[in-house]
Formats: C-alpha cells, sequence, structure tokens
C-alpha cells in the first residue's frame, strides 16, 4: 500500500467512524465500524474531490464498499487507471 495515499485515506476515513481507527482495523466491515451506506457515498465524494479522480460507476458496487481495504483497493485501482490515461 502505497504510504501517502493510504495515510490521506485513513485520515479521511476517521471522519466516519464512530471510534478511534487504525490501519490494523482495514478488514473490519464498514458496518461494524459505523459507517451506513449514506456515510459510505459521502465519504465517496470526499475522496474523489481529494485526489481529483472519479469513480466509475462500473466499480461501484457492494464489495468495493464491504470493508475499508476493499474500498481503499478500489480506489488505488482508479488512481492507478487515472494516472495511465
Amino acid at each position: 500500500m502505497e504510504s501517502g495515499y493510504l495515510t490521506k485515506y485513513i485520515d479521511i476515513l476517521k471522519r466516519y467512524t464512530k471510534e478511534e481507527f487504525t490501519e490494523k482495523q482495514m478488514d473490519i466491515t464498514m458496518l461494524d465500524l459505523g459507517i451506513n451506506s449514506f456515510r459510505v457515498i459521502e465519504m465517496m465524494i470526499v475522496l474523489e474531490g481529494e485526489f481529483g479522480i472519479n469513480f466509475p460507476d462500473s466499480i461501484i458496487t457492494a464489495d468495493l464498499f464491504h470493508s475499508p481495504k476493499t474500498f481503499y483497493d478500489g480506489l488505488m485501482k482508479v488512481i492507478e487507471a487515472d494516472k495511465n490515461q
């Protein structure tokens, strides 16, 4: 995981969790972290603005939002695809 992106992602994620979040919790479900579907969409919009990207419709699935790790992996795919254009 690229540390600069990961650090920024975790800083944003912490705004939406009900308790202090650490990198060790990347595999916990979003719901277990207190992040419901409305908060996930809000977070996605913030990430798009922060990283200057747009999540394509094809990647926006329930699997993407399962855990902080799956969301981060999706974010990195979008960032990498954006770099390669």
